[in-house]
């Protein structure tokens, strides 16, 4: 045996989704690669960030391993597509099972989507294919109606690029 491959599905206890999982190993190339991918949209809550989300069906994680120069080094990679909501209020506090309040909140933005987000350990660091927000009646901030004008991105290679969101 020079190599192989194997795959196939994960049921995990805590999810009502399914994750299909893909691995190589060729020892003779050096490549050691796993992926794995939901199939079906997760729900998600970051109490840290204020925020609830969705991550879309056929998002998925990648682990790669490379020897260069009898040095190996693992490589993660993060393919996401999905929506964000954001709602928050001035000097509140986080708990564990607060709900986003994306209705009354200081701030308050709905249905951020985003596809192909790429976060990795290597450069670019964080790409995006598309991100655009389509609740454009609703964004609030101190609990003024605002207007996004612009929302820019740059592909984040060094520390200094950002995400460009200008208020009107």
């Amino acid at each position: 045996l020079m190599a192989g491959s194997f795959g196939g599905l994960i049921s995990l206890p805590v999810s009502d989704n399914a994750f299909t999982y893909g691995a190589i190993i060729d020892p003779q190339t050096g490549l050691y690669a796993a992926t794995v991918r939901n199939e079906g949209d997760i729900p998600v809550k970051m109490p840290a960030f204020r925020a609830n989300g969705i991550i879309y069906r056929g998002s998925q994680l990648d682990l790669e391993y490379r020897e260069v120069n009898g040095v190996g080094e693992f490589y993660p990679k993060a393919r996401l597509s999905g929506e964000l909501s954001i709602g928050s209020r001035v000097n509140a506090q986080v708990r564990e099972n607060d709900e986003v309040d994306t209705k009354n909140g200081t701030v308050s933005f709905k249905e951020i989507r985003f596809t192909d987000l790429v976060i990795q350990t290597e450069i670019p660091y964080v790409t995006i294919g598309d991100f655009q927000y389509s609740d454009l009646g609703n964004q609030k901030l101190a609990g003024f109606p605002v207007a996004i004008v612009k929302v820019a991105k740059s592909s984040m290679q060094h520390p200094a690029d950002a995400l460009w969101i200008d208020f009107g």
